[in-house]
């Protein structure tokens, strides 16, 4: 089951990027909740803790895609360090005003300039995997990248929670900033295997014009919505049932199903056309996100989170090999960072709504947030079915002669 991520793992560079990439999207799973912990500590609401992150994932859906597009034109490392610099400067300036007494605006100026400069390395390593591999070696790539960012919200959340609340709430912050740092330049050092530039390419085409690809990304706002709600939610129902702590690990336990998940489904060959296998997961996405507002314990939690996460990773493993599929190679950057914005982008809103519901009700009422979203992704891939079905599959095959 593991030899085809053991034979991708071979190729010349890859374990290099990998491992660089893997640690540079630790700040990934760690600003949400970090942020939520961070303003909570330092004004006790839920409410503007979920408006200041989901300030972060706006403006983040707002600016990826332009670094997506800078990166195809000028490459990966001419962009990546300027964004690093400007970043650090918003996560710095973000502990500094929650230590400090200033009007609330300050957290969301500095939320903004942190969001806006946040690199998708998500997007940077799959664009590398697509320059070296194709097919079905190129799926396992995307499985075991959609693995990974399962082991990223696996270790996040569990280690941004125990220095928040062990040390200080803005060691989380502190912590995700580091591996940011870490990871991001020695991911840049990277040469050997950086993608190709395209200087020429359209400067007016976006790559959310091509085929399918809005389609996609507005099924991705619907899974990060899921994302965001989970998120924001857990640590209010941890909270209300006496066990604050257990947010982090009741989130990595969503992670590991996940986790699990990808790696079953990326070892297999399938048949099934993409668009199909999609429309599958969103499915069990949805019904997977119903235990979680039916669940009224701890206990009862553990066994709702594991169940609504083995979806997770097929959907999101389906979707990024949609994009390789959809979007030319020119612009294959900005298309990933696209689904990656999205994702962001649902789960700023879903964050902010299920933040204002934990504060009129209850974490565990704010998960109904995460069935509506989830629901909105199912129905949109079957809507668009059709624009999401690659170019080559859609055409029927020649008449024998």
């Amino acid at each position: 089951m593991l030899s085809p991520y053991a034979d991708i793992l071979r190729v010349a560079g890859a374990r290099a990027f990998v491992g660089a990439g893997l640690v540079a999207r630790l700040p990934l799973a760690m600003l949400g909740l970090g942020t939520v912990l961070l303003i909570t500590g330092a004004t006790d609401s839920y409410g503007l803790a979920g408006a200041v992150s989901a300030t972060i994932a706006i403006s983040n859906a707002i600016g990826a895609p332009q670094l997506g597009r800078l990166v195809d034109r000028f490459g990966q490392r001419r962009v990546l360090l300027p964004a690093m610099v400007v970043q650090t400067t918003g996560l710095l300036a973000l502990v500094v005003a929650a230590a400090s007494d200033v009007p609330h605006a300050f957290y969301f100026v500095a939320a903004a300039v942190t969001g806006a400069s946040m690199t998708s390395f998500g997007a940077l390593v799959r664009s590398r995997w697509a320059t070296l591999l194709q097919g079905e070696r190129l799926q396992t790539a995307y499985a075991l990248e959609s693995v990974l960012d399962e082991l990223v919200f696996t270790c996040g959340p569990v280690l941004v929670t125990l220095l928040a609340t062990a040390i200080t709430p803005a060691a989380g912050l502190l912590a995700a900033l580091g591996f940011l740092l870490a990871g991001g330049v020695a991911f840049a050092a990277q040469r050997a295997t950086e993608p190709p530039v395209h200087p020429h390419h359209e400067r007016g085409g976006s790559a959310i014009r091509a085929r399918g690809l809005l389609v996609l990304a507005l099924v991705m706002a619907g899974v990060g919505g899921v994302f965001g709600t989970v998120e924001v939610s857990m640590v209010a129902f941890a909270e209300q049932h006496g066990h604050e702590a257990l947010s982090g690990p009741l989130l990595a336990l969503h992670a590991v199903s996940s986790g699990v998940a990808g790696v079953l489904y990326g070892a297999r060959v399938w048949r099934a056309g993409l668009e199909r296998r999609l429309a599958v997961a969103l499915g069990l996405l949805f019904l997977g996100t119903i235990p979680l507002a039916l669940a009224n314990s701890i206990g009862l939690m553990v066994l709702a989170i594991v169940a609504s996460g083995v979806s997770v990773s097929p959907t999101l493993i389906t979707s990024f090999a949609l994009v390789e599929a959809l979007v030319p190679r020119a612009a294959l950057t900005e298309g990933f960072a696209w689904l990656s914005t999205s994702l962001g982008g649902g789960l700023a809103i879903c964050l902010a709504v299920a933040g204002h519901v934990v504060d009129a009700s209850s974490g565990h009422r704010a998960f109904v947030v995460a069935i509506g979203a989830s629901l909105l992704s199912v129905t949109v891939a079957l809507a668009g079915r059709r624009q999401l079905r690659p170019a080559q599959a859609a055409e029927p095959a020649p008449a024998p002669a």
